[in-house]
Protein backbone atom coordinates (compact mmCIF):
# COMPACT_ATOMS: atom_id res chain seq x y z
CA UNK A 1 0.00 0.00 0.00
CA UNK A 2 1.46 3.21 -0.99
CA UNK A 3 1.90 5.90 1.73
CA UNK A 4 0.69 9.78 1.04
CA UNK A 5 2.95 11.93 -0.05
CA UNK A 6 4.39 14.24 2.50
CA UNK A 7 3.13 17.08 0.10
CA UNK A 8 -0.50 15.80 -0.13
CA UNK A 9 -0.86 15.59 3.78
CA UNK A 10 0.82 19.31 4.37
CA UNK A 11 -1.89 20.24 1.77
CA UNK A 12 -4.66 17.81 3.40
CA UNK A 13 -3.34 19.81 7.20
CA UNK A 14 -3.57 23.63 5.71
CA UNK A 15 -7.11 22.97 4.05
CA UNK A 16 -8.55 21.60 7.52
CA UNK A 17 -7.00 24.13 9.81
CA UNK A 18 -8.55 26.97 7.39
CA UNK A 19 -11.80 24.90 7.00
CA UNK A 20 -12.14 25.04 10.97
CA UNK A 21 -11.41 28.16 11.40
CA UNK A 22 -13.80 29.37 8.89
CA UNK A 23 -16.56 27.80 11.01
CA UNK A 24 -14.94 29.20 14.48
CA UNK A 25 -14.70 32.68 12.81
CA UNK A 26 -19.20 32.19 11.90
CA UNK A 27 -20.64 35.36 10.96
CA UNK A 28 -23.66 34.61 12.74
CA UNK A 29 -23.64 33.50 16.87
CA UNK A 30 -26.34 33.22 18.92
CA UNK A 31 -25.40 34.68 22.04
CA UNK A 32 -26.34 32.58 24.98
CA UNK A 33 -27.20 32.87 28.22
CA UNK A 34 -28.72 36.57 26.76
CA UNK A 35 -27.35 38.09 30.76
CA UNK A 36 -26.06 41.26 30.78
CA UNK A 37 -23.15 41.78 30.35
CA UNK A 38 -22.33 39.04 27.61
CA UNK A 39 -19.31 39.28 25.41
CA UNK A 40 -18.62 39.58 21.59
CA UNK A 41 -15.85 39.10 19.46
CA UNK A 42 -15.60 41.59 16.65
CA UNK A 43 -13.45 40.86 13.97
CA UNK A 44 -9.87 42.61 14.67
CA UNK A 45 -11.03 43.74 17.79
CA UNK A 46 -11.10 41.21 20.34
CA UNK A 47 -13.74 40.19 22.87
CA UNK A 48 -15.64 43.45 24.50
CA UNK A 49 -18.57 42.76 27.38
CA UNK A 50 -21.36 44.38 26.40
CA UNK A 51 -23.90 45.71 28.85
CA UNK A 52 -27.61 46.53 28.23
CA UNK A 53 -31.16 47.19 29.57
CA UNK A 54 -33.94 45.26 29.33
CA UNK A 55 -32.55 41.58 29.29
CA UNK A 56 -33.94 40.12 26.38
CA UNK A 57 -34.83 36.41 25.29
CA UNK A 58 -32.69 35.93 22.21
CA UNK A 59 -30.02 38.11 20.91
CA UNK A 60 -27.87 36.98 17.59
CA UNK A 61 -24.33 38.95 16.75
CA UNK A 62 -23.68 39.26 13.25
CA UNK A 63 -19.77 40.26 12.91
CA UNK A 64 -20.79 41.34 9.30
CA UNK A 65 -17.69 39.22 7.83
CA UNK A 66 -19.42 37.78 5.11
CA UNK A 67 -21.73 40.64 4.18
CA UNK A 68 -24.48 39.16 5.66
CA UNK A 69 -27.08 42.10 6.20
CA UNK A 70 -25.83 44.44 3.17
CA UNK A 71 -27.01 47.07 2.42
CA UNK A 72 -28.16 48.51 5.75
CA UNK A 73 -31.89 48.98 4.98
CA UNK A 74 -34.83 48.76 7.39
CA UNK A 75 -36.61 46.37 4.77
CA UNK A 76 -33.02 44.28 4.69
CA UNK A 77 -32.62 44.45 8.19
CA UNK A 78 -36.56 43.22 8.57
CA UNK A 79 -36.12 40.21 6.42
CA UNK A 80 -32.79 39.31 8.78
CA UNK A 81 -35.16 39.69 11.56
CA UNK A 82 -37.51 37.27 10.20
CA UNK A 83 -34.60 34.56 9.40
CA UNK A 84 -32.60 34.36 12.46
CA UNK A 85 -34.73 35.32 14.96
CA UNK A 86 -37.80 33.24 16.23
CA UNK A 87 -40.52 35.21 14.55
CA UNK A 88 -43.73 34.06 13.78
CA UNK A 89 -44.22 35.45 10.31
CA UNK A 90 -43.25 39.03 9.14
CA UNK A 91 -42.23 42.14 11.07
CA UNK A 92 -43.26 45.81 11.00
CA UNK A 93 -40.69 48.31 11.42
CA UNK A 94 -42.67 50.85 13.92
CA UNK A 95 -39.31 53.08 14.75
CA UNK A 96 -36.00 53.45 13.47
CA UNK A 97 -33.18 55.81 14.15
CA UNK A 98 -30.02 56.93 12.15
CA UNK A 99 -26.93 57.96 14.72
CA UNK A 100 -24.06 60.49 12.84
CA UNK A 101 -21.27 60.07 14.76
CA UNK A 102 -22.12 57.81 17.02
CA UNK A 103 -20.61 56.43 20.30
CA UNK A 104 -20.28 53.05 21.86
CA UNK A 105 -23.26 53.31 24.48
CA UNK A 106 -26.34 54.68 23.98
CA UNK A 107 -29.97 54.68 24.88
CA UNK A 108 -33.21 54.01 21.86
CA UNK A 109 -37.15 54.81 22.86
CA UNK A 110 -39.93 54.19 20.58
CA UNK A 111 -43.30 56.20 20.57
CA UNK A 112 -44.99 52.45 20.07
CA UNK A 113 -44.12 49.44 21.22
CA UNK A 114 -41.62 46.64 19.70
CA UNK A 115 -40.94 43.20 20.20
CA UNK A 116 -37.69 42.92 18.27
CA UNK A 117 -34.15 45.78 17.95
CA UNK A 118 -31.65 45.42 15.37
CA UNK A 119 -28.70 47.55 16.23
CA UNK A 120 -25.70 48.60 14.15
CA UNK A 121 -22.38 49.45 15.10
CA UNK A 122 -19.37 49.39 12.83
CA UNK A 123 -19.51 46.73 10.29
CA UNK A 124 -21.56 44.66 13.21
CA UNK A 125 -25.45 43.80 14.23
CA UNK A 126 -27.08 42.70 17.26
CA UNK A 127 -30.83 41.36 17.21
CA UNK A 128 -32.67 41.08 20.52
CA UNK A 129 -35.85 39.64 20.80
CA UNK A 130 -38.07 40.58 23.58
CA UNK A 131 -40.67 37.86 23.43
CA UNK A 132 -44.61 38.60 22.78
CA UNK A 133 -44.20 41.06 26.04
CA UNK A 134 -41.89 43.28 24.05
CA UNK A 135 -40.94 46.78 24.73
CA UNK A 136 -44.11 48.83 25.99
CA UNK A 137 -44.12 52.65 24.14
CA UNK A 138 -41.78 55.01 25.35
CA UNK A 139 -39.07 52.87 27.43
CA UNK A 140 -35.69 53.48 27.15
CA UNK A 141 -33.42 50.53 25.43
CA UNK A 142 -29.99 50.82 27.21
CA UNK A 143 -26.18 49.57 26.24
CA UNK A 144 -22.53 50.09 26.76
CA UNK A 145 -19.55 48.73 26.11
CA UNK A 146 -19.86 48.35 22.22
CA UNK A 147 -15.97 48.62 19.99
CA UNK A 148 -17.58 49.96 17.44
CA UNK A 149 -20.00 53.48 17.39
CA UNK A 150 -23.59 53.02 17.19
CA UNK A 151 -25.11 53.86 13.73
CA UNK A 152 -28.68 53.14 14.05
CA UNK A 153 -31.30 51.23 15.75
CA UNK A 154 -34.57 49.85 14.04
CA UNK A 155 -37.43 48.52 16.20
CA UNK A 156 -40.01 46.29 14.78
CA UNK A 157 -43.21 44.31 16.04
CA UNK A 158 -44.42 41.12 15.56
CA UNK A 159 -45.10 37.93 17.05
CA UNK A 160 -42.11 36.19 18.38
CA UNK A 161 -41.60 32.24 19.05
CA UNK A 162 -41.25 33.60 22.87
CA UNK A 163 -44.59 33.70 23.94
CA UNK A 164 -45.08 35.44 27.05
CA UNK A 165 -45.54 33.14 29.97
CA UNK A 166 -48.82 32.32 31.50
CA UNK A 167 -50.27 32.76 34.72
CA UNK A 168 -49.17 29.77 37.00
CA UNK A 169 -52.32 27.96 38.08
CA UNK A 170 -52.60 27.31 41.39
CA UNK A 171 -52.30 23.26 42.00
CA UNK A 172 -55.38 21.65 43.61
CA UNK A 173 -53.00 20.05 45.83
CA UNK A 174 -52.68 23.45 47.50
CA UNK A 175 -56.35 23.74 48.03
CA UNK A 176 -56.83 20.20 49.46
CA UNK A 177 -53.87 20.54 51.90
CA UNK A 178 -55.26 24.19 52.98
CA UNK A 179 -58.83 22.49 53.59
CA UNK A 180 -56.72 19.51 55.63
CA UNK A 181 -54.92 22.71 57.62
CA UNK A 182 -58.60 23.78 58.60
CA UNK A 183 -59.87 20.68 59.38
CA UNK A 184 -57.15 20.09 61.74
CA UNK A 185 -57.98 23.22 62.96
CA UNK A 186 -61.09 22.82 64.02
CA UNK A 187 -60.31 19.19 65.20
CA UNK A 188 -58.46 21.17 67.64
CA UNK A 189 -60.78 23.55 69.01
CA UNK A 190 -63.21 20.75 69.59
CA UNK A 191 -60.91 18.72 71.98
CA UNK A 192 -59.82 21.59 73.87
CA UNK A 193 -63.72 22.64 74.69
CA UNK A 194 -64.37 19.14 75.64
CA UNK A 195 -61.42 19.54 78.00
CA UNK A 196 -62.26 22.69 79.11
Amino acid sequence: MKMPSKKFIITLVIGLTALLSSVANAAIINISPTTSPFVIDPVNKGPTSVTYSPLALQIIYSDDAQSDINPQSPANIGVKVEQLLNTVGSVTLVSSAEVTNGGTAGSFSSSLAYNFLALHFGNNELLFDFGDAGIVANQAFSISGLPFGISNWRAYSGDSGFPSPAPVPVPAAIWLFGSALAGFGLIGRRKQKLIA
